[in-house]
């Protein structure tokens, strides 16, 4: 087997130098040689991509200036620095001392088409080619030596490259149409089998499918070919007769070289992540029959535009995120946008949804900050959750064919004025339209049964909601946070409040809940600063724990008589509470501690029939406005801290079922002047347990028959 010497190219040289480098023989590597039938490649491009180099810097330096010019960018553009740089020195001989034969040399996986735009940028064929020009310069004497021998070598490189272009039988010619020059051909005798696995083409490599006659495209790499060729990566339409089908799982990840694909009509699949992260991804044109676009396909991709034609059958979960898709219309026939197919595409202002779609997945156009308008189709069954999350979208107008939406899915959509929701939907899901601090205008369908969490919390702008007579529930933190929500009709057939349902909203004057109702959850009106009126039914078993705290107008209240469960500190705060009716609480230990404790204002207090020592709790009436108390027949204890700190108490009527005091129950009440006990003093030393008295020292217990005081 004969070998060839190649010498590698250091860098641009100097025209003086060039006979002198052609001669040099610097990190030398052997070559095989070998042949395969009559198909031949040749050593004609990589030739062209080193004296074309050389070429630059002569023109740069010597007496062809305008040439230079002229020529420069279709140079540059032929030869892009990823080309190997690779001189052959034609003077050298084999290891069996014979001379060389170009024509014998077989170089793999070189693209014919690179030497037609070499010999295009130096326009080799026309009248006023680099080469007849320097030829031409050299019969007037006006070029170097260095000059003369390249221009030579040049016309006879052009027609050794002629001559065999035109042997099609050896190296095929390549048509417009044609994508990328393919390996060779089998001939007559060749069967299916000896056709290869594999087959590479510049920076496209391709595997044939074991089981079908096609094939599909393994990987587009990083490489000097596909630099070369500016980022352009045009995809084989056939190889050996049978078509290219698909791109490959990954095929291109991670390329960032790439810049633009073409794909042939025989393309019918582009599977999973093929174009992932292709960052500088600019432009791409589709297979007129392709049938499906995988999961991840176009993520992180440079993308702005894409036309996607209407065979395309099925889209995949996240094809086009991350992208910088600006406008996307997508093919008609499509039932499906999937999952996160468009999500955090920051630029997408503009999509047409076709008619046939049924369903938008979860988070299909999540944090899609462009996206102001959509007009959705009216087949459109249903919304997934986070579907438009975050989106800036101004309105939502919902047809009349959607029966449901996922939790999220208009959450933080800090545009949205208006939502238009259709008749059959029969919740607004979890945090559906949370943070939508725009939202003013929203009716919400008679068919609603439903209002679940945090479904329009943080709803900074609504001013009023009108609740269908359908609604049951009204779950945790539903209207949260809505500052500006100062009207509000309960419905008639509503069972619960959750809680948080209504926390923050300072702008709420009035609550008046319908009969049915039997539960409001934990600080379920917490903060309700501009609350002046509350009317509670009589079917209410349950007050969470604080669920009016803080509710700085609220004047009166009237707790109902049945209510089972009640939770501490109910009204804590409630500075301008004057007036509480407190019933017998029905749970089963101790009642509510520090129910009205911060209530400065308030001054009287009436107990429902039954209310004991277990209802009055500790803290009860902690820093209130208390001036008297008169405790009910039934109360026979008085717990810890109940009438702490209330600095305008003076008098207090005990019960003659009494029987124990806390003393600390008084402690902080300086104008306390006297206790009354209906019993005398005998009966009271024998019945009442006094605990801690020293709160009590000095202050009288006043019988029917005289005083007891604490020494």
């Amino acid at each position: 087997m004969k070998k060839v010497l190649f010498v590698d190219a250091v860098g641009l040289i100097d025209t003086d130098l060039l006979e002198s480098y052609v001669a040099m023989d610097q990190r030398l590597r052997s070559y095989q040689i070998a042949k395969k039938r009559k198909s031949k490649r040749y050593l004609v491009t990589l030739l062209a991509a080193a004296l074309a180099m050389l070429l630059c810097v002569a023109l740069l330096v010597t007496s062809l200036p305008l040439i230079y010019v002229f020529n420069a960018e279709k140079i540059n553009t032929a030869v892009s620095e990823g080309v190997e740089n690779i001189l052959f020195p034609l003077d050298k001989e084999t290891e069996d001392g014979e001379d060389i034969n170009p024509e014998e040399l077989l170089i793999n996986w070189v693209e014919w088409k690179f030497a037609e735009e070499f010999f295009g940028a130096l326009g080799a064929g026309t009248k006023d080619s680099v080469i007849d020009q320097m030829q031409a310069m050299q019969s007037d004497g006006i070029m170097s030596e260095s000059m003369q021998s390249l221009g030579d070598f040049l016309a006879k490189l052009y027609e050794y490259y002629l001559k065999h272009r035109d042997e099609s039988e050896q190296i095929p010619a390549e048509t417009e149409e044609e994508s990328t020059e393919v390996p060779e051909e089998t001939t007559e005798d060749e069967t299916h089998d000896s056709i290869p696995s594999s087959v590479v083409t510049g920076a496209v490599s391709y595997v044939r499918d074991p089981e079908q006659d096609y094939w599909v495209v393994e990987s587009i790499e990083n490489s000097r070919e596909l630099n070369a060729l500016n980022g352009i990566a045009k995809i084989a339409d056939t190889i050996y007769d049978m078509p290219v089908k698909v791109i490959g799982k990954q095929a291109a990840y991670n390329n960032d070289q790439l810049k633009v694909v073409h794909l042939p009509d025989t393309i019918v699949s582009i599977e999973e992540s093929a174009f992932n992260n292709c960052i500088n991804l600019a432009e791409i044109t589709l297979s007129n029959n392709l049938e499906s676009i995988g999961d991840m396909a176009f993520v992180y991709c440079g993308i702005e535009l894409i036309v996607i034609p209407d065979s395309v059958q099925s889209i995949g979960q996240g094809a086009f995120s991350y992208s910088r898709l600006r406008s996307v219309n997508l093919p008609n026939g499509i039932t499906e946008i999937s999952q996160g197919c468009f999500s955090c595409c920051s630029s997408l202002s503009e999509i047409i949804i076709p008619d046939t779609c049924t369903r938008i997945s979860n988070e299909a156009f999540y944090l899609n900050g462009a996206l102001q308008s959509i007009d959705l189709p009216d087949q459109l069954r249903e919304i997934g959750t986070m579907a438009f999350a975050g989106s800036a979208l101004e309105s939502v107008d919902l047809p009349q064919s959607v029966t449901s939406i996922g939790e999220d899915a208009f959450n933080t959509c800090r545009s949205l004025v208006s939502v238009t929701l259709s008749d059959g939907l029969e919740a607004i899901p979890d945090r559906c339209f949370h943070g939508c601090e725009k939202l003013r205008d929203i009716k919400l369908p008679g068919a609603c049964t439903t209002i679940d969490i945090g479904a329009f919390n943080g709803c900074e702008s609504l001013e009023g909601i009108d609740l269908p007579d359908s609604i049951v529930a009204i779950k945790d933190s539903a209207f949260g946070g809505c500052t500006s929500l100062n009207n509000v009709v309960f419905p008639k057939n509503l069972k619960s409040l959750g809680g948080y349902a209504f926390a923050g909203c300072i702008s709420l004057e009035t609550v008046i809940l319908p009969e049915g109702v039997e539960d409001i959850g934990a600080y379920g009106f917490q903060y309700c600063s501009a609350l002046n009126e509350l009317s509670l039914p009589s079917t209410l078993k349950a007050i969470g724990m604080e669920a009016f705290v803080m509710c700085t107008s609220l004047a009166s209240v009237e707790i109902p008589d049945g209510i089972e469960e009640m939770g501490e500190r109910a009204f804590v705060d409630c500075s301008s509470l004057q007036s509480a009716y407190v019933p017998a609480f029905l749970q089963e230990y101790e009642g509510p501690a520090e129910l009205f404790m911060g209530c400065t204002s308030l001054k009287e207090v009436t107990f429902g029939a039954g209310f004991d020592g277990w209802d009055l709790c500790t803290g009860m009436f902690t820093n209130t406005g208390l001036v008297e108390i008169r405790l009910p027949d039934t109360v026979d204890m008085i717990d810890s801290r109940v009438f702490q700190n209330c600095a305008n108490l003076e008098t207090v009527y005990l019960s003659k079922a009494i029987t124990q005091i806390h003393g600390n129950a008084f402690k902080g009440c300086p104008e306390l002047k006297a206790i009354y006990y209906p019993g005398s003093v005998a009966d009271f030393q024998a019945t009442v347990k006094v605990f801690d008295y020293k709160e009590l020292i000095g202050i009288p217990i006043i019988c029917t028959d005289g005083e007891y005081v604490f020494e």
